[in-house]
């Protein structure tokens, strides 16, 4: 699998300067880059959450039932079962009153009174993701697992790779050691859906309508 370094917005150069109380050169630009998009891609797999919003498209399998649960999201621009589109007064998102939603509810007596049973029949336009950009202690989160991988480098603690895993063990050490970012990670990670909504909790299988695998 090909890593991406492209940082998704967590945090940036600017962040990081400040909290280091020095200039960056911009010589050490694409290692920064490297870095941040490593700690970005380290918070998400110790939360189970992406914490920029992106636009897609993405399929599920109908499930037979009225209630149907997804991964983190904000806004539903379009929604079709078994290629029957759906308003937006025919479904609710939830949980109401807070983002991000896990479970979109068909209403009774409208078009589908359940999400048909079927392979990838589902398909959802929207925006995913925990909010359109990241809370300002995620920023802090990432600024300051940069800033510490920063200081390990100077002292020679930590080879320039482009291995997630590396950068993975290194960042584990430097939360070890802080009980900001252990909170912090803690309180943001996803739960499960019987924590939720107090039901059994019960997986779903996600594809893009880009992913052509089986």
């Amino acid at each position: 699998m090909t890593l991406s370094f492209t940082p998704a917005g967590y945090t940036d150069k600017e962040n990081l300067e400040n909290f280091l109380l020095t200039e960056i050169s911009d010589a050490f630009d694409t290692q920064l880059n490297i870095w941040i998009a490593a700690a970005e891609r380290f918070i998400d797999q110790k939360t189970g959450r992406s914490f920029v919003a992106e636009t897609a498209t993405k399929k599920f399998d109908g499930n037979d039932k009225n209630t149907l649960f997804v991964p983190d999201l904000l806004s539903v621009t379009s929604l079709t079962i078994s290629d029957t589109a759906l308003t937006s007064s025919e479904y609710h998102l939830y949980p109401a009153n807070t983002t991000p939603k896990n479970w979109i509810k068909l209403d009774w007596g409208r078009t589908a009174s359940s999400f048909e049973y079927d392979q990838q029949n589902v398909v959802i336009v929207g925006s995913w993701g925990y909010s359109e950009t990241a809370p300002a202690d995620i920023v802090l989160a990432a600024t300051m697992l940069v800033a510490a991988t920063i200081e390990i480098s100077r002292e020679g603690g930590i080879a320039i790779s482009q291995s997630l895993g590396s950068y993975s063990v290194s960042f584990e050490e430097i939360v070890s050691r802080n009980r900001f970012l252990q909170d912090t990670l803690e309180r943001y990670k996803k739960p499960g859906l019987a924590t939720i909504v107090g039901e059994p909790e019960a997986p779903w299988r996600l594809k893009d309508v880009s992913d052509t695998s089986d």
